[in-house]
């Protein structure tokens, strides 16, 4: 019931939304980093996220005590990054403000009781501050990765999905409470937010669409009675579901790093740009990365038990093809690599292909730029 009542207020009151986000001028600009040409609402999160807290809540009271606990302390702690997220839409603030609100949140959830027990240590702290770290992650991760249309809404309804499927195991009620009002919602919204896009998410959608699926890791884990003692490991395992928002955040840190850039300073240099920039629709670029999304899932939903073999052979499979899978797209920032472990000469920015009418060919960015040339295509606008 809470499905479809997620469901049906996206599809009621996202139209509404996007002409209110209009009137009042909350909307995504045409730029370099964004692949729309007119003026897009960027409010969609707010039906989303709204849609979903007040699903999860009726769901929640005829809940058992603990996963009605459980619940309200991810629907509290969450409205803080929403917030935070909303306000970003609206006044653009700076990354340490955004930083600052999700450390806070992540804060007031693992003082809540969503943190990864099992950790040892003196009291709790270890608990909390691997519960901050995870949970700010998770949220950035999911924030980066919504740079086309319907991306982040498609890896997001797998991902709720395929916790789902965990809950079904008998792991945690609460997750199911949160993350089916999530997927339906989602889809639901894919309605409008499928290319081409007529309202995006923006940050107050992404953000908290992040923190939430990662707060339902930790409750899958916390609660499973398979794997005492074993929190971390478990944890790589549940993470799987997010596999490819968290690669593409740690290829982005580390990019930004090779090449002597601010980490917080955003950049059209993402997997999903690198293909868009190859020719890919936004269209293709979702349904693909959609399915290498389930297939890295597949492990994560594996029940846990004695014998992990099988698992961890299907994981190491999962992983090493998207490894070969991603390395032609990275392959300035494996030359820098190389260069650099080799102390061979200083890298040169070069550009082949330049004659009229051409597309520019492979580059290579010298260390430091603030800007670059991607790969095999030029630079049309593109979302992020």
């Amino acid at each position: 019931m809470t499905a479809l009542l997620s469901a049906a207020l996206v599809l009621g009151l996202t139209p509404a939304v996007q002409r209110r986000a209009l009137a009042a001028r909350l909307v995504d600009r045409p730029a370099h980093r964004r692949q729309h040409r007119g003026l897009v609402p960027r409010a969609g999160g707010v039906v989303v996220i709204s849609a979903v807290f007040l699903a999860a809540a009726i769901g929640a009271i005829r809940a058992p005590a603990d996963d009605r606990e459980a619940v309200a302390a991810i629907l509290i702690s969450a409205a803080v990054v929403f917030l935070t997220g909303v306000w970003d839409d609206r006044t653009n603030l700076g990354p340490w403000a955004k930083l600052a609100g999700l450390i806070l949140a992540a804060g007031m959830a693992a003082m809540g009781g969503i943190r990864l027990e099992g950790l040892g240590g003196p009291g709790d702290w270890l608990a909390v501050v691997v519960t901050i770290g995870w949970l700010t992650v998770s949220a950035n991760a999911w924030n980066v990765i919504d740079g086309s249309d319907g991306l982040a809404a498609g890896l997001a309804v797998v991902a709720a999905l395929a916790l789902i499927f965990r809950a079904g195991q008998g792991l945690e009620g609460a997750v199911a409470l949160l993350a089916l009002p999530l997927a339906t919602g989602l889809l639901a919204f894919l309605r409008f937010n499928a290319p081409p896009a007529s309202i995006f998410l923006g940050d107050g959608g992404s953000l908290t669409i992040g923190f939430l699926l990662g707060c339902l890791t930790i409750q899958c884990v916390s609660n499973s009675p398979t794997v005492p003692g074993q929190p971390l490991t478990e944890l790589f395992w549940a993470s799987l579901v997010m596999a490819l928002p968290l690669a593409d955040l740690l290829l982005a840190v580390a990019r930004r790093l090779i090449w002597r850039r601010p980490v917080m300073r955003g950049d059209r240099e993402h997997l999903h740009h690198r293909l868009l920039d190859r020719g890919w629709t936004p269209r293709r670029l979702g349904t693909t990365m959609a399915v290498v999304a389930g297939l890295l899932a597949i492990p994560a939903v594996m029940p846990s038990g004695p014998e992990p073999e099988p698992r961890r052979a299907l994981a190491v499979v999962c992983l090493t093809g998207g490894v070969l899978a991603v390395r032609p797209l990275l392959r300035s920032e494996w030359d820098e690599i190389k260069r650099r472990l080799l102390g061979s000469g200083r890298a040169e920015r070069t550009v082949s292909g330049a004659a009229a009418g051409s597309k520019p060919g492979n580059v290579r960015m010298a260390a430091g730029l603030d800007a670059c040339v991607p790969a095999q295509a030029s630079c049309p606008s593109g979302r992020r």
